[in-house]
């Protein structure tokens, strides 16, 4: 039995706070009461002191009314849940609740169906929250928070990553957790004693006519691993961009002996029949991970040529599908790396880099891919990445990571919008992924972040 999550009721009526203790069995819905409150001042006291997970609230009360109480909690730095308790007369007030992150709100006179599915809503989001954490901590206690999820400890697991709308399956497997990691995108957390070939055996043939395609971990029995194991089945999911024809992907760890050997052939890049062959390997056994490899070294091998180090740019492999649609655009852009030519090069580059950061600047909330751009600006994908190079003095990943970063850091300050609104607003699907960018590059969790500002 998964350990309950902890909820506070306020109201100053104790009749209220009588019936809605009694309405349901509470620990059945995943939580238990743990404090009830007719003052607000008081509970306000031991909000900011014992950080409840959920708040339960009447907005009219003497002193400070819920809404002030919700206000002052949140200035404050508590990121729990709010519901409200509201009148037909208040639902004005309700509506101004909800734009200060109230979670959700409960007509008076309370109904048990509608209480036991807005506790329901909010189970499932104080779930979604703690994955979460554990994705974007991946150095912290997992396997304590994933304990307090499950109420277990043992087991053969699997995490199983989701893209599109398809839901799989589970015969001969418990699902345990499911959580929206992105948009058209979910992960779960399973229990199977089943072999992993079996698995995708058995969920191949029903994605045959879907767009959906999964990506699954190794199997593993500590619950600490699970955040490294979230990693293996994104990045397992991240194979389907090689488009060769499968919908379920295991995990597959970069193969340096394939890597050395597609390099070996890139080292005659100025044979046009190389390129055709290079494509071919890379379509037949590449994984995500290979691709990754390869464009950092061609990045290398371009900058070494030029004597440039500045210019070595290094890839994440959720980099390669923002930057690229295809297997064969990556193609492409390596051989124009390893065979520069000035055709493509308008005479002022300073006015066309101007030009690009200028549109990146207003559109860094869609994606930006090379290709996109060599179209745009009518030049060519490896000058664009040089000029940003010669003028920028960063690579054209880092200058729209910089872009997407600072504008999210003022989205966090600024507003209450939910981290996955933050995630998609910057160009980011993947909410994980967004938590983990962030993280590298402002030195703290998007969470800790909005708390510290």
């Amino acid at each position: 039995m998964a350990a309950p999550y902890r909820v506070f009721l306020i109201d100053d009526e104790p009749w209220v706070l009588k019936g809605l203790s009694a309405l349901l069995r509470w620990e059945d819905e995943g939580f238990v009461i743990d404090g009830q409150y007719t003052n607000a001042l008081t509970a306000l006291e031991d909000i900011l002191r014992l950080r409840p997970d959920a708040v339960i609230t009447d907005i009219t009360m003497p002193r400070i009314d819920g809404l002030e109480l919700i206000e002052r909690a949140r200035g404050a730095g508590y990121e729990g849940c709010f519901v409200i308790l509201t009148g037909y007369d208040e639902f004005a007030y309700a509506q101004k609740a909800i734009e200060q992150q109230t979670f959700s709100y409960l007509l008076k006179p309370i109904d048990r169906s509608e209480v036991r599915a807005v506790m329901c809503k909010l189970r499932h989001e104080l779930d979604d929250r703690l994955l979460r954490a554990i994705a974007a901590e991946p150095d912290g206690d997992n396997a304590a928070l994933l304990r307090r999820l499950l109420g277990r400890e043992s087991g053969q697991f699997y995490v199983l990553t989701v893209q599109g709308e398809w839901e799989p399956s589970l015969v001969g497997a418990e699902r345990l957790l499911r959580v929206r990691a992105g948009k058209m995108r979910s992960t779960y957390l399973l229990a199977s004693e089943t072999l992993p070939e079996r698995l995708k055996e058995r969920w191949e043939a029903p994605l045959a006519n879907t767009q959906s395609h999964l990506g699954l971990s190794e199997p593993f029995c500590d619950l600490a691993a699970f955040a490294r194991m979230l990693r293996h089945s994104e990045t397992a999911a991240c194979d389907a961009f090689l488009n060769n024809g499968a919908h379920v992907y295991g995990y597959r760890r970069a193969d340096k002996s394939f890597v050395n050997r597609i390099v070996s052939m890139m080292r005659s890049a100025n044979d046009p029949s190389v390129w055709v062959m290079v494509l071919h390997e890379l379509r037949k056994h590449a994984s995500m991970a290979d691709i990754a490899l390869l464009l950092s070294e061609a990045s290398a091998r371009s900058a070494a040529n030029e004597g440039d180090s500045a210019a070595i740019d290094s890839y994440e492999i959720e980099d390669i599908s923002m930057l690229f649609s295809s297997l064969d655009e990556v193609v492409a852009y390596m051989e124009g790396l390893l065979d520069k030519d000035d055709a493509g090069k308008p005479s002022s580059g300073q006015t066309v880099i101007a030009d690009i950061c200028a549109w990146i600047d207003e559109n860094y909330g869609r994606p930006i891919r090379l290709r996109m751009l060599s179209r745009r600006f009518h030049i060519s994908e490896t000058y664009i990445c040089e000029l940003f190079r010669k003028h920028k003095n960063q690579t054209l990943t880092n200058y729209v990571l910089s872009a997407r970063m600072e504008r999210a850091a003022s989205l966090l300050r600024a507003s209450k919008v939910s981290l996955p609104d933050v995630a998609e607003a910057v160009g980011y699907l993947d909410y994980g992924y967004f938590g983990r960018v962030f993280k590298r590059y402002h030195g703290i969790s998007p969470d800790a972040f909005r708390r510290a500002n």
